[in-house]
């Protein structure tokens, strides 16, 4: 069976557990190690990413690696593809490959070469009710105040479940009440967090950073940064790096 033939038999193999395939020119720095592709889960589908421009022999060990993840030894294959398998080594699960899908749907690759690591990032909008005052501040806003402050909440997701969600949305709005029932209707600066700072704009989103990381952040799941506006014209980010 000649190496074309082999690979049309390893594509509609793998296409029956329901895997798109994609050729696509992955573009690297001359000094970077050659990626041939990989298997990676988008929107939770599964995509077999293949660098158009790798050698045959690579594109067949992408194809066959993206395979051995799923039980192949249900379906029927000839016996030369089974033994092709057997020397192909195992690939790490899909949900920890090296793969990072640009929005253009192209792969992109790190300054020191590699396949950048892809990780989803969502958000919460809400808001609260509040009253403050800025101690040392020349102007009005020296007297107490209120706002009716925007908050968002930014969360990155390093994989999907089964059903292509990073972090329901009804767990960070759930946290993000919680915390804000602290918060809403009362003057800020009475609160035992703004005792010794000013309770502006961007203190309170390291505030409540702090707070909804305790709650939310996991081994795959973690608040990115927070933003708090006083109008929806003027506001402040926190994260860290």
């Amino acid at each position: 069976m000649d190496k074309n033939t082999i690979i049309d038999h390893l594509e509609e193999l793998i296409e029956r557990f329901g895997v798109q395939i994609r050729y696509e020119a992955i573009k690297q720095d001359e000094d970077s190690a050659k990626v041939a592709g990989g298997l990676c889960l988008l929107r939770g589908e599964y995509v077999l990413i293949i660098n158009s421009k790798a050698t045959i022999r690579d594109k067949i060990k992408t194809l066959g690696m993206a395979l051995k993840q799923f039980d192949h030894d249900q379906i029927y294959m000839r016996p030369v593809l089974r033994e092709l398998l057997d020397r192909i080594p195992e690939q790490r699960p899909f949900n920890l490959i090296d793969v990072r899908l640009a929005s253009c749907g192209k792969l992109v690759t790190s300054e020191k070469g590699g396949i950048m690591s892809g990780v989803f990032e969502v958000y919460v909008k809400t808001h609260f009710s509040a009253a403050h005052s800025l101690i040392g501040y020349v102007g009005d806003c020296a007297r107490v105040h209120g706002h009716n402050w925007i908050i968002e909440v930014f969360i990155k997701c390093k994989e999907l479940n089964e059903i292509g969600i990073g972090i329901d949305f009804r767990d960070i709005k759930e946290g993000v009440k919680e915390v804000l029932q602290g918060l809403d209707h009362f003057n800020l600066n009475d609160l035992p967090a703004f005792q010794k700072v000013n309770p502006t704009s961007e203190n309170i989103a390291k505030f409540l950073y702090h707070e909804l990381a305790r709650q939310l952040n996991s081994d795959v799941v973690k608040v990115s940064k927070v933003k708090v506006s006083e109008t929806p014209g003027a506001g402040a980010f926190y994260w860290e790096e």
